[in-house]
């Protein structure tokens, strides 16, 4: 689909695509045309969100790459066709939890395919992120995560993940549980062992075996049915422990304060790997009991 170039003219008529290239050429009086399917605001200097967006309701591929944009307003999320978001060399790195509630929204969650959050200065990912179960290729790259969720297993369609150019020593165990295709993780500071063979472990494991209270054995019964939950079903600080669910590394079932934690060195299976390094890399991986740990075998 060739790229339009609008004069202050054309905004009267149907367009698909759409880019603006200057800042002077922004339609701030006219809008966009309500046809819009992709739209380009690429390198503008924003700092901050064009409410006239939202009346898009045919918007599939949105490009605010290169700005300097540190929020979206929830109602991003309920564009019914947004399909692609593009938000690289932006300011999200300064957004708190609450503004990563366009990610909650239904029509995000069941449709975004593609999500570019690279160069944003992320010391974390949003645990909102685990909601977008359409997601097939995300760019987190350059920036500056120490760690990836737990809950990056949620998204069960992935395909495609870009990590390369963070601060990581170490990956989630639950990642080798995703269908990935592709992984970039070039220029992270991984733990290099690669002479040690497949479940070879360090000396940072961490026990933490004890009775399991109700919170948790209710808990694990919401994840393995399931049931959706959301701050206005249940109050936020069960909300929160329910995202921090840890994955087993054997039977896969969730843990929470009750888990074995050891640090191993494996291989990524028939991923294709992006990387520098070898092509064994340390996990951070969880069991839910003594029977799973002792148990486990690459």
């Amino acid at each position: 689909m060739p790229d339009v170039y609008f004069n202050s003219s054309d905004f009267s008529l149907g367009k698909v695509k759409v880019v603006v290239k200057k800042k002077s050429e922004y339609p701030t009086l006219q809008g966009f045309p309500k046809t819009t399917e992709h739209l380009i605001l690429s390198g503008l200097d924003r700092r901050s969100f064009d409410r006239q967006i939202l009346r898009l309701q045919s918007l599939r591929i949105l490009d605010l790459s290169n700005n300097k944009i540190s929020s979206l307003p929830k109602e991003i999320g309920t564009l019914p066709h947004l399909q692609q978001l593009l938000l690289s060399g932006n300011n999200f790195g300064n957004s708190p939890r609450s503004k990563w509630a366009w990610l909650e929204q239904s029509a995000i969650k069941h449709n975004l395919t593609y999500l570019d959050i690279s160069n944003n200065s992320l010391a974390e990912l949003p645990k909102q992120i685990k909601n977008l179960a359409a997601l097939i290729h995300l760019k987190i790259n350059q920036n500056k995560l120490t760690n990836l969720p737990h809950n990056i297993k949620a998204l069960r369609n992935l395909k495609v993940l870009d990590v390369a150019k963070n601060c990581l020593s170490y990956l989630p165990g639950a990642i080798r549980h995703l269908q990935l295709q592709s992984l970039d993780i070039a220029e992270n500071p991984f733990v290099k062992y690669p002479n040690l063979i497949n479940g070879h472990m360090n000396n940072e494991n961490t026990t933490s075996v004890k009775m399991q209270s109700l919170v948790e054995l209710s808990a694990k019964i919401i994840l393995k049915s399931r049931l959706t939950y959301d701050e206005s079903t249940i109050p936020y600080t069960l909300v929160e422990f329910l995202d921090e669910a840890k994955c087993c590394h054997v039977c896969r079932s969730a843990c929470f304060d009750c888990f074995i934690k050891k640090f191993l060195f494996l291989h990524l299976g028939n991923v294709v790997v992006k990387t520098s390094v070898c092509a064994t890399y340390q996990f951070e991986c969880y069991f839910c009991s003594l029977f799973c740990a002792n148990r486990y075998s690459v």
